[in-house]
């Protein structure tokens, strides 16, 4: 979490979501080269992805990841739900 200063000299708090695939169940998400057994299943990370909704995003990643391993292609599901989640953020800035 940071704080920034915005135009009218008001504190403003803005947060970025970053999301390790290694806390999902390689079952899962195999694209990870440290596979963590008995991790999440993929609706608890989107559940944790999307209670990020509302907040003051101003970014996302997704780190630990490896292609090579990601033989279903489940990690680009997340990283759609994370692109939503600012571009939604954007979005209702310029509403």
């Amino acid at each position: 979490m940071r704080f920034l200063f915005d135009n009218e000299a008001k504190l403003t708090c803005v947060n970025l979501c970053s999301f390790d695939i290694d806390a999902l169940d390689p079952a899962f998400a195999p694209g990870t080269g440290t596979p963590e057994v008995g991790g999440l299943t993929s609706m608890q990370g989107l559940e944790i992805i999307r209670g990020c909704r509302g907040l003051n995003l101003v970014g996302t990643d997704l780190v630990e990841v490896s292609p090579p391993y990601d033989t279903t292609g489940m990690l680009h599901l997340f990283l759609r739900i994370q692109f939503q989640l600012v571009f939604d953020t954007a979005s209702s800035k310029l509403l």
